[in-house]
């Protein structure tokens, strides 16, 4: 927390994620896995909203006569390591206030508090002490909860206390007492994170808002909770849950709870099956030498098969994700051609170098260079507060295919090649929240028209594709109108294999509708 030109503003770290995580018992790898958040449409890991809402109370003023009664927050954006966000506070009166926070224009939290007067039943955090019995029957993995099964009734029941060792470190890094809320009010909120991305839905919560109500109860020193939660409704095109239930101590009910959250499908995965439904067979392809970028997963993998049961030798270039591309190549072993991973990072001139040795000695040559590396891509605004991650965007996108074009063209004018760059639908109809992408998919085909002159002996494609359900897309509204990668794929391997193209000239080859 800091204050600049008179704003508060809110900014975390990962060691703050783990400390929550630790104090809360919420282990969801949404929030703490990088690997597993380099596969979802966030790319990184996203901060606990519970979190962001109890930081954010940090700013409120003392409030020594008051205790709250009611807490609401309602999530509508994720909320990032690393980055500034702005908090506004608006106290309408001495029972009421909302807090903000932001990123630009962006409202990206709203936390909403009423307040009744306080009594003398809450307990001081210097008397709060762990109760091992409640801790140890909280979750180390979260649940995994099929999403068909969201349609019937979910009864989950359970026992829960924080940590209450981390808690006070929350405590003092966030300047929490006296803020009209108890210390057993926060362990409250820090449940329903504990619920929503441990139990129900689990392992792929999204949260997407909570709604407290706290009731009066007897001076007690207990510190643990008995929750008993269960689902009301889900709804299946939003994949919307709405979860109800109620925390209580010593079987009197302490408070009863409204929780909603979305939630995430996996993106299927690529199998056999999946891509022999089509029908496509050109020989064109068989002894020819591809090199996809970012092809590990989604359209990437997608083209990788679709090359690969053609016959052609497929070098397949990713990061990170080690364990899909294993999996892409042993998937296809059996097929036509062969599948040679090359891990490392496409932007790296180095890399690139190297990986151009061990083309032209092991095969002598570069019959297509496939240009669909990317970075995640989040939604944005231009505006100041965006400004740095924008330009950082536009440097990675520019990077990850200037530099193997630089590198790799000449081999590929060599064998009168083919490149193809993944573009998108977005550069000839913008849409807002995607600048940073609509600028970067614009200066790449430009890149790409410069080596069509540069480069005579090489055919050039850019391939606009509508919305992509990869990865990258994979949220209830994302999925809509989405393309499968499997159709892309397929039909762009039919415009590269049909033999010579003009040359000196980009062919652009719009693909917005799935058959």
């Amino acid at each position: 927390m800091n204050k600049t030109d008179g704003q508060n503003y809110l900014r975390f770290s990962m060691d703050d994620l783990k400390l929550f995580s630790q104090a809360s018992h919420d282990r969801n790898p949404l929030h703490l896995s990088q690997n597993y958040c380099r596969k979802t449409p966030f790319g990184q890991p996203v901060v606990f909203g519970v979190l962001c809402g109890i930081a954010s109370i940090s700013y409120l003023p003392k409030k020594y006569s008051y205790i709250a009664s009611d807490i609401s927050m309602e999530f509508f954006g994720p909320i990032f390591l690393d980055v500034d966000y702005r908090v506004e506070i608006q106290e309408k009166n001495s029972r009421f206030v909302s807090i903000s926070v932001a990123d630009g224009s962006q409202q990206l939290l709203k936390l909403s508090i009423e307040y009744k007067e306080a009594g003398i039943n809450e307990i001081p955090l210097q008397k709060m002490i762990d109760s091992s019995e409640y801790r140890e029957s909280t979750r180390r993995e979260p649940a995994i909860i099929d999403p068909s099964e969201l349609g019937n009734e979910i009864n989950i029941k359970g026992n829960y206390t924080p940590s209450f060792e981390a808690f006070k470190k929350l405590e003092k890094q966030y300047d929490l007492m006296d803020k009209g809320i108890s210390v057993r009010q926060y362990s409250a909120l820090m449940c329903c994170s504990y619920l929503t991305g441990m139990e129900i839905p689990g392992k792929e919560a999204l949260f997407s808002q909570l709604k407290i109500e706290f009731n009066d109860l007897e001076h007690s020193w207990d510190t643990g909770f008995s929750y008993n939660v269960y689902s009301e409704n889900y709804d299946k095109r939003f994949k919307l849950l709405k979860v109800g239930g109620s925390i209580a101590i010593k079987e009197k009910q302490y408070a009863s709870i409204k929780l909603t959250s979305f939630v995430r499908e996996k993106a299927s995965l690529l199998t056999n099956h999946s891509v022999t439904d089509n029908s496509y067979t050109t020989d064109f392809l068989k002894g020819k030498v591809a090199l996809v970028t970012g092809a590990s997963r989604g359209l990437g993998a997608a083209i990788v098969k679709a090359l690969v049961m053609q016959g052609c030798t497929v070098l397949v270039n990713y990061h990170r994700s080690h364990k899909e591309a294993e999996y892409l190549r042993d998937s296809f072993s059996t097929y036509k051609g062969s599948i040679v991973l090359v891990p490392g990072d496409i932007s790296d001139i180095n890399y690139c170098e190297r990986l151009k040795n061990q083309l032209i000695e092991d095969y002598g040559k570069l019959d297509f260079l496939i240009l669909n590396a990317t970075p995640p891509l989040l939604p944005l605004w231009i505006e100041p507060t965006a400004l740095q991650r924008i330009h950082n965007f536009l440097i990675k996108s520019i990077s990850m295919a200037s530099t193997p074009m630089a590198v790799f063209m000449p081999l590929l004018s060599q064998s009168d090649g083919k490149q193809v760059f993944i573009s998108s639908s977005a550069v000839r109809e913008a849409t807002a929240v995607w600048p940073h992408y609509v600028a970067a998919k614009s200066a790449i085909e430009g890149l790409v028209r410069t080596s069509a002159i540069e480069y005579p002996n090489v055919q050039f494609t850019v391939a606009r594709f509508k919305k992509l359900l990869t990865d990258l897309t994979n949220t209830p509204m994302g999925k809509k109108g989405a393309i499968h990668p499997e159709w892309a794929a397929f039909n762009l391997i039919k415009e590269i294999s049909s033999g010579p193209g003009k040359r000196g000239e980009v062919s652009i080859l719009e693909m917005v509708k799935d058959n």
